[in-house]
């Protein structure tokens, strides 16, 4: 018979997981709107908030309005604490973001770094960050594979270099880090606000590719049903590799173009590729490679036409920027990651 000595942990640690979310989700609630919500009975619900308030993770709010009995007290997350620092490195600065875990941001800039070696940088300015802000995670955005806490950069075909800068700052602080590819946390930053805007969208149900062009490659974050496709290599999105061409790759032939014919057909049949394999609802487009305007996107509509058919036609559009959406996507995503460990055994230590 197996053994079931570690099952009651198991469930008070997946109960309270479900209350974290609760609160989350709905901001404030009480015990028995959470009741209602994650499904469990009040009087466990009851247990886990006085276990909560006592350790100061949640806090008491106003008493709702009587409806004829006694009167409903209201809780939320404590807004002070399991702070997370979203952050990621833009040229010469690291851009940062701490919020709490709804999402609201308490602080947000950018940090001038000097010197080619980037990681002191960074680990230093975790420090700074912990000596002002109850922190309980960091979220990490890189610009490659990512492996738990290492990442890979491409030097070529074949040729990948290894970074353990996650690894370095979780063993110097000793908190989680958790590390996500950028596109990957800017699709998904994008299909939230898409999701907010959009009020008949359904952040789960979404499909969409966010495919940028930099100046060096071309890469996307694709979310099938409301979830990051990874790959099983943590490879998926590495689209400058596409032999679009015989012999020609998509990062090849972005090489050679220029003008918005150039452009545009290449980027049509990317789609169309992209189409057939994951039928995305929606295509986003950002570039640093080349300049953006209604022309190109006409010409790029244009195109797919000739390889996509009227009844699978995403909808395409240009993004302006990726800062918000990259900070927004990446604190939801650590934020969804930490939540099972919180909380922390021994809360103090968790800054």
């Amino acid at each position: 018979m197996q053994n079931l000595t570690g099952k009651p942990e198991l469930m008070k640690r997946m109960n309270i997981t479900l209350v974290y979310r609760a609160l989350i989700e709905m901001r404030s609630a009480t015990r028995a709107e959470i009741s209602d919500k994650i499904k469990i009975s009040t009087t466990t619900v009851r247990t886990l908030l006085e276990e909560l308030l006592q350790s100061e993770e949640i806090i008491e709010l106003q008493l709702d309005e009587s409806s004829g009995g006694r009167r409903a007290q209201r809780y939320s997350l404590n807004p002070e604490r399991n702070l997370i620092l979203s952050l990621y490195l833009e040229e010469q600065t690291i851009v940062y973001q701490v919020s709490n875990l709804v999402g609201n941001m308490i602080k947000s800039g950018v940090e001038s770094v000097t010197g080619g070696n980037m990681l002191p940088s960074f680990s230093q300015f975790v420090g700074k960050c912990l000596e002002k802000w109850k922190l309980c995670a960091v979220g990490l955005g890189v610009p490659g594979i990512v492996e738990n806490e290492h990442y890979y950069i491409s030097n070529g075909f074949n040729l990948w270099s290894v970074n353990d800068l996650g690894e370095q700052i979780q063993s110097t602080y000793h908190l989680p880090v958790i590390l996500e590819n950028d596109l990957n946390a800017v699709a998904f930053g994008f299909a939230i606000r898409y999701a907010r805007e959009n009020k008949s969208c359904d952040l789960n149900r979404i499909n969409m590719a966010y495919i940028y062009f930099n100046k060096e490659c071309t890469g996307a974050g694709i979310i099938a049903d409301g979830k990051i496709v990874h790959g099983a290599k943590q490879f998926a999105g590495e689209l400058g590799f596409l032999p679009l061409l015989p012999n020609k790759s998509v990062d090849t032939i972005l090489q050679e173009a220029s003008g918005e014919n150039g452009y545009a057909d290449p980027i049509a049949r990317l789609i169309s590729i992209i189409n057939c394999v994951t039928n995305p609802s929606l295509v986003v487009l950002y570039a640093t490679r080349f300049q953006t305007n209604q022309i190109l996107l006409e010409s790029i509509k244009t195109s797919c036409r000739t390889y996509i058919s009227d009844i699978m036609m995403p909808e395409i559009s240009f993004s302006s920027g990726l800062k918000d959406d990259y900070l927004a996507g990446l604190t939801h995503l650590t934020v969804q990651t930490v939540i099972p460990q919180l909380p922390f055994s021994n809360p103090a230590e968790s800054r």
